[in-house]
């Protein structure tokens, strides 16, 4: 039965694909590449860019006693000469950030320690000892590109270190991301056209802007999400946008283009943050991964962004409610984009809840992409605020980044004050499973009704934010440490139990969520404390 579903689920995932992914995928697994090949060139010449300014890295690299300790996605390693940049003890995601150069960034080091700590990683790429990869390698160059246009003269290895750029932004050109496409693809194109302008190859900047010709109309949506639907993701390109605005020639139309672009991105930014500052984190997306929006709206005020439109939440698949007592934002959406489910979870008709401007009812995050069961279960219909049967899950999430057989999801009906949303799946079990929720949002309760097609028992979560603390729990009536009440009806059961919610990659704490389980069709109600 194992090999019937894995089958299954591989053929659910690659008739998803477009035949692009297809064959780049085929064409990259006969090229393989071990080493970078070094081009020395006499007249290489390396124009500085105007960088957008930027917060100073922190704590990445740590030179001690014992010799050099890097700290990344909360886990550190202490290498006693020299770094091993090859280093997978913490997994794949912890290498590669230790491949992406960040700490040339790092203030508190030399100049000169940078240059010889990212030196040491081009050798090390052009020994063999590590394969180039276009994603780590996109990063590397534009953080190399940042340090030389910042550094310039103070750089005494500036020529080996150009000479290695130059070559790497060579590997790059001949090896766009077509076969993952998404925000990979986006890096690439931002390197080249960072690497095109900084040493005047218009070659790179023409495959840039055919690039960015195509993929920004594709990935950037009417309400302007970028169209991973993760807000982590969102901010990273949000980023690369407002960084290209800076070095770009102002006026030109690329630069035009992106910077109105960019203002819609604020926009959607701002609709999935709460009051207090918050992002609803949906999908792979959690602290730490990228700069904070505070950073992110600095650096708009830089690029002259200043007047940031009112978005509604449209093709993204979110929506957002709001009064006095309540924030309260919905992923009414399926798997998409459907050819690129890498960082989507199963979590369709889940929900993120403040209550006065404190947030309830979360989502427990994203704290690895390594391979397991801690992966599997982030990812899985019962790791959010929703309903299962059986614990199944209403998208076939499988491996890291894979997803097999989606739900159908439609938004039934609207208004100001609240949304119907049916999901339809067909579980592993065989079964068809729908179900329709529907939000009511009063300025005092928000009330939660579910309906279900079976006629056996159906489980639902709530997971609370690890400064929530349950007071007083029955089968009809929850009461927390902030005064929220929660009513039940037509439920069967309720228990408490605990959860570890991701403060980070890596990084946990300890926190409480309730299972609940009815047949048919509960109703929750949501009850503000008084002010």
């Amino acid at each position: 039965m194992q090999i019937v579903s894995n089958v299954r689920d591989l053929y659910h995932t690659l008739r998803h694909l477009k035949p692009v992914q297809v064959s780049y995928r085929l064409k990259y697994g006969l090229q393989r590449i071990h080493s970078l090949k070094k081009i020395d060139s006499e007249n290489l010449q390396f124009f500085p860019l105007s960088m957008l300014p930027v917060p100073s890295a922190k704590n990445f690299f740590e030179v001690t006693d014992g010799g050099i300790k890097v700290n990344l996605l909360n886990k550190s390693e202490t290498f006693q000469t020299r770094v091993r940049w090859n280093e997978l003890k913490h997994g794949k995601l912890w290498n590669y950030h230790l491949q992406y150069a960040d700490f040339l960034k790092q203030d508190e080091l030399s100049i000169n320690f940078r240059a010889e700590l990212v030196l040491d990683l081009y050798r090390w790429l052009e020994q063999g000892k590590i394969g180039p990869e276009p994603y780590p390698a996109s990063l590397r160059v534009m953080n190399v590109i940042r340090f030389l246009s910042e550094n310039h003269d103070e750089i005494e290895a500036k020529p080996d270190l150009t000479e290695y750029l130059f070559s790497e932004l060579h590997f790059l050109a001949d090896r766009p991301e077509y076969h993952l496409l998404g925000n990979h693809l986006m890096e690439n194109a931002f390197a080249l056209l960072m690497g095109g302008v900084s040493f005047h190859q218009q070659k790179w900047v023409q495959m840039a802007k055919s690039i960015l010709a195509e993929q920004i109309p594709e990935q950037i949506l009417q309400d302007g999400a970028h169209f991973e639907r993760s807000p982590m993701y969102h901010l990273i390109m949000l980023f690369r946008f407002l960084e290209a605005i800076y070095y770009l020639p102002p006026g030109s139309k690329l630069s035009t283009q992106i910077y109105q672009l960019s203002g819609k991105m604020l926009g959607w930014i701002e609709q999935m943050s709460f009051s207090n500052g918050d992002l609803a984190h949906f999908n792979d997306s959690t602290k730490g991964q990228s700069y904070s929006k505070d950073e992110i709206f600095t650096m708009a005020t830089a690029c002259n962004l200043k007047e940031i439109p009112n978005i509604d939440l449209s093709d993204s698949g979110y929506r957002k409610f709001s009064n006095r007592n309540f924030e309260l934002t919905i992923d009414a959406e399926g798997i998409e984009p459907s050819y690129l489910p890498a960082h989507a979870h199963a979590d369709s008709l889940s929900f993120i809840l403040q209550v006065q401007n404190k947030p309830v009812i979360t989502d427990p995050g994203v704290s690895t992409y390594n391979t397991g069961e801690r992966r599997n279960w982030e990812r899985s219909t019962q790791a959010h605020n929703t309903v299962t049967f059986n614990g199944e899950d209403t998208a076939d999430v499988w491996s890291r980044f894979r997803v097999g057989r989606r739900p159908t999801v439609a938004i039934q009906n609207q208004t100001s004050s609240g949304i119907e949303i049916l999901l339809k799946h067909k579980l592993k079990s065989g079964k068809d499973f729908h179900h329709k929720r529907n939000f009511t949002v009063d300025k005092d309760f928000i009330e939660i009704k579910d309906i279900v097609n079976l006629d056996k028992p159906v489980e639902g979560r709530l997971y609370f934010d690890p400064e929530i603390d349950i007071k007083l729990l029955t089968n009809q009536c929850v009461e927390l440490t902030n005064g929220v009440i929660i009513f039940f009806e037509s439920v069967q059961h309720v228990r408490e139990f605990s959860y570890d919610y991701c403060i980070g990659f890596n990084s946990y704490k300890t926190s409480k969520a309730l299972e609940y389980t009815f047949v048919n069709q509960s109703l929750l109600k949501i009850i503000a404390p008084q002010i």
